[in-house]
């Protein structure tokens, strides 16, 4: 007697249970709209968190220049050349410095939606990248953006793939303490990659959320062109 079924075996439940797997595993795996709607989900929350951080920084900003004001008149009054103060951050301060640095996760999230989205489009132009219907290939499996791309046929220009190589990393090591191996550990000489490795504030003009934006637009519409070709032709 099974443990669900008491009409069937312990072996024909097995049966029936892996039967129903691997169709809830091949329905979502070639299926445009399951990809699009994980995608969705993680795109949203990233937005959130830029605009937490991006609101920090902006306060941020606003508060060091009237400090710097603030210094500036103070030693004008005492005729000082230079000026040495430290101080610790608390309340709303450190609030904002913390959610500042919530850039990192809006990183990590806007990879995963990145990933989503580009996975599904290759899954849905090709198949046969679900492997004997039991594995997905390695050419879906990976992590890295411009690869994706590359299989996608989406081009990208320098910055973007500067951009994509900065999230891809945040997507298999800045979720962890620590990397797998030593020989991913970043040192002084070689510090993680991080968008401040692009030219100029990543805040400024909000330029990573708009390079992200338009990189998830361009997979969101290549993946919607495949969705209705697909169902089109009957797939």
């Amino acid at each position: 007697m099974g443990k669900i079924f008491r009409d069937l075996t312990v072996e024909q439940e097995q049966v029936f249970i892996q039967k129903r797997r691997k169709s809830a595993f091949l329905a979502a795996s070639k299926s445009p709209s399951r990809w699009l709607s994980t995608a969705g989900r993680h795109k949203r929350a990233a937005d959130i968190l830029y605009e937490t951080a991006h609101a920090a920084h902006e306060r941020e900003m606003a508060s060091m220049q009237k400090e710097l004001e603030r210094t500036k008149a103070e030693m004008d009054k005492q005729g000082l050349a230079s000026w040495s103060e430290s101080r610790t951050l608390e309340g709303a301060e450190l609030n904002d410095y913390l959610d500042s640095e919530l850039l990192s996760e809006y990183l990590l999230l806007a990879g995963y939606a990145l990933e989503c989205i580009l996975k599904g489009c290759l899954l849905a132009m090709k198949p046969e990248l679900v492997e004997n219907d039991i594995k997905l290939a390695k050419t879906v499996t990976t992590h890295k953006l411009v690869q994706l791309c590359r299989e996608c046929k989406i081009p990208l220009s320098p910055l973007e793939k500067q951009l994509l190589d900065i999230i891809t990393w945040h997507v298999k090591w800045r979720k962890y303490p620590v990397p797998k191996d030593l020989k991913n550990m970043p040192s002084p000489v070689e510090p993680n990659p991080t968008p401040l490795d692009i030219p100029g504030s990543p805040f400024n003009k909000r330029r990573v959320q708009t390079i992200v934006d338009d990189l998830y637009q361009r997979g969101y519409d290549l993946l919607e062109r495949q969705r209705k070709k697909n169902l089109q032709m009957g797939a």
